[in-house]
């Protein structure tokens, strides 16, 4: 038969038993039924991947199609200097990329290495833009081949500002190219008809032969297209074109995240 003293130890082991498991729930329960978030490194809350898809901004990878880069070239400026461009395809109608670095690369003839360029950009939804290195001195030397790569193959892609996308483009009118067999110049007027006002614009022209091959490209930049305004715009090179300008396109790229109501 138990003693009064064992009951006694028993009745307190119980107390401090039932203290010690009143303190862990109190402590673990709310990591136990902590909802899901876009954060955990779980699949759950209706999400397609390991926190992305679903209700995620991330999306999945499987989600997604990759970036196709249509071409790339370096064009005479003047004297030995180049101009480095790249022309991308979006194919994702919502999704966008944030910042991705990539890498310019330039040979000769030879295949001798010449130099290289780097940098980033952020990515537009659903279509064409253009990436532009200005200024590469080369010297003496002439480039005879160029590459191009993203150095993220496996880049962030996030969906695009749903209150914004569709809402927000800017286009030109009034493209006219004049005194190719001098110093070709080309003017246009940039339009933005929306109610949103946005920073950091690039604008980019290019120029076609017959044969849809590019003949020269430029690129200007804006910190700021006010809502509902026009723009001038102007691009010059300083030698003549060797060849007659049949197409012209002008693109403008810059992040959704920099369109706002002002």
């Amino acid at each position: 038969m138990m003693t009064w003293a064992g009951k006694r130890q028993m009745i307190i082991a119980g107390i401090v038993i039932a203290g010690i498991a009143v303190i862990g729930f109190v402590i673990f329960y709310p990591t136990l039924t902590k909802a899901p978030t876009c954060s955990d490194a779980k699949q759950n809350g209706g999400e397609a991947g390991i926190d992305c898809g679903g209700p995620c901004n991330n999306f999945c990878p499987a989600q997604v199609q990759p970036l196709v880069v249509k071409w790339y070239r370096a064009f005479p400026v003047v004297g030995s200097t180049y101009s480095l461009t790249a022309y991308i395809e979006n194919p994702n109608t919502n999704a966008v990329i944030k910042n991705i670095p990539y890498e310019f690369r330039v040979y000769d003839k030879d295949n001798k290495f010449l130099a290289v360029r780097e940098g980033s950009t952020s990515v537009t939804p659903n279509g064409p833009f253009t990436i532009f290195e200005p200024g590469l001195n080369l010297g003496n030397r002439i480039p005879a081949r160029v590459t191009f790569k993203f150095m993220n193959e496996n880049p962030l892609w996030v969906k695009a500002d749903a209150s914004k996308l569709g809402k927000i483009n800017l286009t030109t009118k009034d493209i006219e190219v004049t005194d190719t067999d001098s110093t070709p110049r080309v003017t246009a007027t940039l339009i933005n008809n929306t109610t949103y006002g946005i920073r950091d614009v690039d604008v980019t022209v290019m120029l076609y032969d017959s044969d849809d091959n590019v003949i020269a490209v430029s690129k200007t930049y804006f910190s700021n297209v006010a809502k509902l305004s026009q723009y001038p715009l102007i691009f010059t090179w300083p030698k003549p074109f060797d060849r007659t300008v049949v197409r012209k396109e002008i693109l403008s790229k810059f992040d959704l995240g920099n369109a706002s109501l002002y």
